[in-house]
């Protein structure tokens, strides 16, 4: 075996490093005299780096959030949803049309300089209009947006919200064959058709299949092309059940701060041994005028207001169950202020309770539903809202 001398190797290292060295001062030399071309290829290099950063026509996509969405655009662009269970061969479904602008009061978290999230503005924008339900759509009728809607009723706004969050959310990203093996297995061929029509015509159709409550997750059928989207559209869509869209804000309030007065009326007082309740804002604080007379702890008062704006219609009923324990049933009035100022009433019967917080309320129409409240029961007890102030310790010995 013949050694390779010493000064040989660090002689070859000298030449490489004496031609690299050569090579930059080449490099430096023509930069110098063509300063031109040397910004050119600058520019190059930053354009490419911006371009790999930004991904601006969506060639290189690096994770399922990165990818487009289903839908993303503003309520107020909508003109008509449209749902259709193709597994029904009559092909019967439902529409919700946007109707015209409401007025709605500032968002709560916005007032207390909390910035509200996506979905909670996605919510505030819908809520700005009112949303027509029309519970049948004939086989032979395209979906316009110019059609007059049958049997007008009130479309959910938080529903909906959820729904176009759940389309903005979902993205095109898993994209499976579009075969008819897997149209038959994801339930593409039987699915829930949604189309989505804009103000300016344009409309988006999807169909849904198969979806995953476990997993979350949704097979969608979109121009042609299949997806597997992180998002149960299926339970979105209430399984295609126009029932699911029903109004359930029963209270027309969106906010506390425009309520002034709240009154009790229970009607068995003497065989519950209950008392009335009488409590009234006076400028900003809220008065207790019966059964006492006081201030109230402005935290609790508006604990309570919030959550009896809070009450929905979990479910709609036909006839009051029997064995209901009516015993606490009480009328509840609340006065507030409109948008424009002028006062209004609203008044709910609490016919019973149910459950722990499930009551049954019945409405000034004789409408029947169950929703849940956990302050509901202070009124029970409305002393405790009393600001009594700092009691003295008491230092007795016993």
């Amino acid at each position: 075996m013949t050694d390779i001398p010493t000064n040989h190797t660090d002689n070859a290292g000298k030449v490489r490093k004496s031609s690299l060295l050569d090579r930059l001062s080449s490099s430096i030399i023509r930069i110098r005299k063509n300063p031109g071309l040397s910004l050119l290829g600058l520019n190059i290099i930053l354009a490419l780096i911006v371009f790999f950063i930004f991904d601006p026509f969506g060639w290189i996509r690096t994770s399922y959030l990165d990818a487009d969405s289903f839908l993303d655009v503003e309520p107020a662009r909508i003109d008509l949803i449209q749902v259709v269970d193709l597994s029904n061969p009559e092909n019967s479904g439902f529409s919700i049309q946007r109707g015209g602008a409401v007025a709605v009061e500032s968002d709560q978290d916005a007032l207390e300089g909390v910035e509200p999230s996506e979905e909670r503005k996605l919510l505030n924008a819908v809520q700005g209009f009112q949303w027509i339900l029309k519970p049948t759509v004939r086989s032979d009728q395209e979906a316009t947006s110019s059609s007059e809607p049958d049997n007008k009723s009130l479309a959910d706004a938080q529903r909906i919200s959820r729904l176009l969050f759940s389309l903005k959310k979902s993205r095109l990203y898993y994209e499976l064959d579009n075969s008819s093996e897997h149209r038959k297995d994801f339930d593409l061929d039987r699915g829930l058709k949604l189309s989505v029509i804009l103000d300016n015509g344009n409309r988006r159709d999807f169909v849904i299949g198969r979806s995953s409550i476990r997993g979350n997750e949704s097979y969608v059928l979109v121009d042609d092309s299949v997806y597997l989207v992180q998002e149960n559209l299926r339970r979105d869509l209430g399984a295609g059940n126009a029932a699911y869209f029903r109004n359930r804000q029963i209270l027309p309030i969106s906010s506390r701060n425009s309520i002034t007065r709240l009154d009790v009326r229970f009607k068995n007082p003497a065989l519950a041994g209950l008392r009335n309740v009488e409590l009234a804002r006076a400028g900003g604080d809220w008065k207790m005028l019966e059964p006492e007379v006081g201030s109230v702890l402005s935290t609790e008062m508006n604990l309570l207001l919030d959550d009896l704006l809070e009450i929905r219609a979990n479910e709609f009923l036909d006839e009051i169950p029997p064995r209901l324990d009516g015993k606490q049933a009480m009328e509840l009035s609340l006065v507030y202020r409109t948008s424009i100022g002028n006062p209004e009433t609203v008044t709910l019967d609490v016919l019973g309770k149910k459950s722990y917080d499930t009551y049954l309320f019945r409405t000034r129409d004789g409408q029947l539903f169950e929703g849940s409240s956990l302050y509901l029961e202070k009124l029970l007890a409305p002393t405790q809202l009393l600001d009594r102030g700092e009691q003295p310790m008491d230092f007795t010995m016993p």
